[in-house]
């Protein structure tokens, strides 16, 4: 598998949508969950700016990454089965 393949599949536009809206959606979800009562009480001197950008960019990660793998691992298949057929 070559690196341009895998930056392809990084870069590409649905890849990337995706991810950007499960981390919107999962990042919302566990910021409360681990910060709830500083953002519910609005006490922002006490939130942890590192866990609030953490908690978004982990789900965007682990997406994308499973995305990526997919895509590629389909391809690996589709690339065999043209070999194969050929």
């Amino acid at each position: 598998m070559s690196i341009k393949k895998v930056f392809a599949a990084i870069i590409k536009k649905s890849t990337v949508k995706d991810a950007l809206e499960v981390s919107f959606i999962v990042g919302i979800i566990l910021n409360i969950v681990n910060q709830g009562d500083v953002l519910f009480r609005l006490e922002f001197e006490n939130l942890s700016i590192l866990k609030l950008i953490l908690t978004f960019i982990v789900p965007y990660l682990v997406s994308a990454y499973s995305s990526v793998r997919t895509r590629l691992s389909l391809n690996l298949e589709e690339e065999c089965e043209n070999f194969s057929s050929a």
